[in-house]
């Protein structure tokens, strides 16, 4: 039987680039996310992408970023100031939207009670976390305080950026709560409805809905009603 040779004892540099080879090598850490509120809101975008589905719209404006390839993001109430929720109240208020109170109140309710779920959806650009515009809503199921049974969506904000409307990015965010509501099992999507707004809400297959002393307006009788919120309905089954 012949003699075998000794194996040679690896040099210190083999054994470095063994090592090198048989451990993965990880990236490094991303940077932290600058300050802002376009870095915060992409930051949101980047940890849920895609968590609600909404329609792709039919139209897009010509040489400005395509609604198909903007992100749905789902947004939760919570945080203070410096949350997603006080991102877009921040927002809102630049878009001069006159319901600020509404996003900030929705920010403070807790994301879910007894029977209720609060949440919302805002759209942006994937690049940059611009946000195009956003809806705030509120599910409930159950007996109300006032004994009536509730199983419905309730939008509490529908804001789009002044710069990026008529291409079908509030559709999307109306179609992405109704879609949440189906999911749900809830019966039908309402809301209060400011008479400009009314119309867009009347094309999407909406109609006024009678609530009684619910939805009754204190102005009611003292200014003619076209120019009074409205409760309006959509059923979802």
């Amino acid at each position: 039987m012949g003699h075998q040779k000794k194996a040679k004892k690896p040099t210190k540099k083999q054994a470095k680039q063994k090592a090198n080879h048989s451990v993965p090598q990880h990236s490094p850490p991303p940077p932290p996310p600058e300050s802002g509120v376009l870095s915060q809101l992409m930051g949101a975008a980047m940890q849920a992408v895609s968590l609600v589905t909404a329609q792709p719209a039919l139209e897009k404006a010509p040489g400005l970023f395509p609604v198909k390839q903007m992100v749905f993001v789902q947004c939760y109430p919570g945080g203070g100031a410096d949350s997603v929720g006080g991102c877009l109240a921040r927002e809102a208020r630049k878009w001069g939207y006159k319901h600020v109170d509404d996003v900030e109140k929705w920010n403070e309710t807790p994301y879910q009670q007894p029977g209720i779920t609060t949440t919302g959806c805002f759209i942006a650009n994937p690049e940059t976390g611009e946000p195009f515009g956003f809806i705030l809503f509120q599910g409930s199921k159950g007996m109300h305080m006032s004994g009536t049974e509730l199983n419905e969506v309730q939008v509490l904000a529908l804001v789009v950026n002044p710069d990026h409307r008529r291409r079908g990015i509030a559709k999307n965010l109306l179609w992405s709560a109704e879609a949440w509501g189906r999911r749900n099992q809830l019966e039908k999507i309402i809301g209060e409805m400011d008479p400009d707004v009314q119309p867009f809400y009347r094309k999407q297959g909406w109609v006024d809905a009678d609530f009684g002393s619910i939805g009754g307006h204190p102005l009611a009788g003292i200014v003619p009603a076209k120019y009074l919120p409205k409760w309006m309905k959509k059923p979802l089954a």
